[in-house]
């Protein structure tokens, strides 16, 4: 399962809608599991090892592709029950 190998494990998010995040890249994945975890741009870009500037740009690619205009929005989508 995609999120496994990202490092997550079952009890890590329990309500991630799995069909939306096959709609993304491998690294907008590890951005959008690393925001619910970690909530702050510098937190993910520190632990992805990217800038903020990079961490911002892939939230604005992953926001277009699912269609969503906030991080609310953006969560909601990513947590809600299958």
């Amino acid at each position: 399962m995609v999120l496994r190998r990202l490092g997550y494990g079952l009890g890590d998010s329990p309500l991630l809608s799995a069909e939306i995040l096959e709609e993304l890249s491998p690294r907008q994945r590890q951005v959008s599991l690393s925001i619910l975890k970690f909530h702050s741009v510098e937190t993910v870009a520190d632990e992805l090892a990217i800038s903020p500037h990079t961490v911002r740009n892939h939230l604005r690619m992953i926001y277009q592709r699912l269609g969503v205009r906030s991080r609310a929005e953006f969560i909601a989508k990513l947590r809600a029950s299958e």
